[in-house]
C-alpha cells in the first residue's frame, strides 16, 4: 500500500514540468522507509556521517 502511495504522488509530482528530480533524506536506521524508497526506485547517492542537532 505504502509503494502504491508513494508512486502516485511522484506520479503527480513529475507532472509538472519544472519538476525533474525529487531527493529526500532518511536516517540509516529506518530500514523500513529504505525499503519502500528503493521500491519506488529511489536510489542512494550519498550517506550522511554526522549529524547533530542544536
Amino acid at each position: 500500500m505504502g509503494t502504491k502511495l508513494l508512486k502516485s504522488a511522484l506520479y503527480y509530482l513529475f507532472s509538472f514540468s519544472e519538476n525533474n528530480e525529487i531527493t529526500l533524506c532518511v536516517g540509516l536506521d529506518n530500514e523500513k522507509a529504505i525499503h519502500l524508497y528503493k521500491a519506488a526506485v529511489f536510489k542512494v547517492e550519498h550517506e550522511l556521517v554526522n549529524y547533530e542537532c542544536m
